[in-house]
């Protein structure tokens, strides 16, 4: 079987796509990579999932790959929006959450331009991906009637409740950091409402 491999940049959001050759009506699975990852992360799985007649979509998500911003590496420094000690990580854990959101929005924005497209049966729709794909997978799967199936690969759907987890994990850890989390409790709650509006 032939398949082909069609990258696109659409609305801004750097696409790779890969499909049977002649795809006509084909169940379309949207891959979400890991924190950190590009959308040719989806190359090995989306080959297999290709050749059983699938048509795969990977992009790069928000700060990731084309569209990569130091803030996905540096998500703790205060010029990047930094409030926490840099050992707990909770900074790049809120801009994980973010990316996740934002993900959601992009495959609503896929979903609309490959409308039309005779390739894709958009009524049969999947999600994967690892990690942070996981965790997209929920939310995308939770939110769009499109999805008839979603494999979430090490992720969680509690996202309020990992959140919490982490800032008690972090708090009771170490009392220096607890004083510094405690110093931005109102900042903390606006992260926390954010993460419990977006929770599947």
């Amino acid at each position: 079987m032939n398949l082909q491999l069609e990258t696109l940049t659409i609305q801004g959001i750097p696409t790779l796509t890969i499909s049977p050759e002649g795809a006509k009506a084909c169940p379309v699975i949207f891959f979400v990579s890991g924190y950190g990852g590009t959308k040719e992360s989806a190359l090995s799985l989306g080959y297999r999932l290709a050749q059983r007649g699938f048509v795969v979509i990977s992009f790069d998500a928000w700060l990731h790959g084309e569209r990569y911003h130091p803030r996905l590496d540096h998500a703790a420094d205060p010029e990047h929006g930094g409030i926490y000690p840099p050992e707990v990580g909770l900074d790049t854990g809120f801009a994980f959450f973010e990316v996740i959101q934002r993900c959601l929005a992009d495959v609503k924005t896929l979903l609309a331009y490959y409308a039309d497209d005779p390739r894709l049966d958009l009524e049969r729709c999947g999600v994967t991906g690892l990690s942070m794909g996981g965790y997209a997978s929920f939310l995308i799967f939770a939110n769009l009637p499109q999805m008839q199936a979603a494999v979430p690969m090490i992720g969680i759907p509690s996202f309020a409740r990992r959140w919490k987890d982490l800032l008690d994990e972090s708090a009771y850890s170490n009392p220096a950091w607890a004083a510094a989390i405690a110093e931005h409790a109102e900042e903390t709650r606006r992260r926390t409402a954010f993460i419990e509006q977006i929770d599947p």
